[in-house]
């Protein structure tokens, strides 16, 4: 019996992503890139950040066309490019 709870424990995550994991972890990854403005605004290396602001944007750029409809890389990437 705790067998099968735990298979079941396993396949849950599966159950509720659906048919389709890859845009499950796309809109994941597109809320934590698309938060990540403030990092940027609290680092004390203007360098640093001059340097990684270009790389920043077109990753979300990537991920914005995997999932055109994100609200928070739309936002983000407005501010980013303005």
């Amino acid at each position: 019996m705790r067998s099968v709870s735990t298979v079941f424990a396993l396949l849950l995550p599966a159950l509720v992503v659906g048919c389709s994991p890859r845009s499950y972890i796309v809109s994941r990854v597109a809320n934590v890139m698309s938060s990540g403005g403030e990092i940027f605004a609290t680092d004390d290396d203007p360098d640093l950040v001059r340097e990684a602001a270009p790389f920043a944007l077109k990753a979300q750029e990537s991920l914005l066309a995997q999932d055109p409809g994100h609200r928070g890389l739309l936002l983000s990437l407005s501010r980013g490019f303005t």
